[in-house]
């Protein structure tokens, strides 16, 4: 039996979901999952003891732990237990690279010729220093199993459309007006982080190609419905960058397939 466990976020909601459609088919793998949503996510983390919880109980609200106890059966998960851990989610740095295509013209990428110039290796030394501040906490590689890292779904393209839209979209929306090297840029930086996190023993799980438009966006049919907590005047406001089942499905059997070593159903 391989065991996997899923820290995450509410971006794992969508591999949370696909999961349970899946799971007869890998009888081999048991998954467990660990979800701390919204901000109170950020104030969880490994100790040194191999545990995940909340490192930070005093910056996050009764009512937050509570509903995290109550999904989670618990307010911490150990990872000593798993073979492969897959951490989603969290901010890699991607959010920084985006600002920066949007704002500059990086030298041997695509762009639109009106934006300001960035030399290659100013950039490259960019994507270095990035990578590095945005890291998991050293504790993490000293886990016996293999830790993965995932980030959260970059934004549907369908973005360009909304005129009602979550805040944390705002700079993606002024970056699909000009999306020019965005896919390339996005790309290089990947790498970076990937070869960041192997100096410590982790791995870098890149969101699907196929998920992807040839821009870099994620493809619109993978977004999920808003949910109706997602109103502004009681109308609903779209939120582009958090996915549904067949997404969820996608990243999860390429997960299984590229790092847990599992044979994919015919």
């Amino acid at each position: 039996m391989t065991r996997v466990l899923v820290i995450g976020n509410s971006h794992s909601a969508a591999i949370r979901i696909a999961w349970n459609g899946l799971a007869e088919q890998f009888p081999q793998i048991e998954m467990r999952f660990f979800v701390a949503g919204g901000n109170a996510f950020r104030c969880f983390d490994l100790d040194d003891r191999g545990i995940f919880r909340c490192v930070t109980e005093s910056a996050v609200s009764k009512d937050d732990l509570q509903r995290i106890r109550l999904q989670n059966d618990g307010l911490s998960t150990d990872c000593n237990w798993a073979d492969h851990v897959l951490l989603i989610g969290r901010n890699y740095g991607e959010v920084t690279v985006a600002r920066i295509a949007r704002q500059w013209d990086i030298d041997g990428f695509p762009g639109s010729g009106s934006r300001q110039r960035l030399s290659r290796s100013a950039f490259d030394a960019f994507c270095d220093y990035v990578a590095k501040a945005h890291l998991p906490d050293r504790t993490w590689g000293k886990l016996t199993g293999k830790v993965t890292v995932a980030g959260a779904p970059y934004p549907s393209s369908s973005l360009e459309e909304a005129s009602l839209f979550l805040g944390a979209a705002r700079p993606w929306k002024a970056l699909l007006e000009d999306p020019a090297g965005f896919a390339e840029v996005s790309g290089v930086y990947d790498l970076f982080f990937a070869g960041a996190l192997g100096q410590h023993g982790l791995h870098f799980a890149p969101q699907p190609v196929a998920s992807r438009t040839a821009l870099g966006f994620t493809r619109p049919e993978y977004v999920r419905v808003a949910p109706d907590k997602h109103m502004r005047n009681g109308v609903p406001v779209d939120d582009f960058r958090h996915m549904n089942e067949a997404y969820g499905r996608l990243r999860l059997l390429a997960y299984l397939a590229d790092f847990v070593g599992a044979t994919l159903p015919s």
